[in-house]
């Protein structure tokens, strides 16, 4: 697999998991994939969502990894909330 394949991989397993993913976690999916691979992916996704200025953010939490919406977007998500 490509570094693109493997970045849109990751991005879809951050998406979809609705928990931090740790770099083990996604080592033990990706198997044949190099731990150091998978840190660069998830910087340069990081990367990315910050330089387009993205709604969602990639963070480190809980010893993981996940998507996130921005906290200066909250007032909006709050609205879709109430309607």
């Amino acid at each position: 697999m490509n570094n693109s394949e493997l970045k849109g991989i990751i991005e879809a397993l951050l998406f979809v998991a609705g928990e931090p993913l740790s770099i083990d976690r996604l080592k033990n999916i990706l198997e044949d994939v190099e731990k150091k691979s998978i840190q660069d992916m998830l910087w340069e996704l990081q990367h990315e969502y910050d330089i387009r200025l993205s709604g969602l953010r990639i963070v480190e939490v809980a010893g993981g990894f996940q998507i996130a919406s921005r906290p200066e977007l909250a007032q909006w998500i709050k609205r879709l909330k109430k309607v």
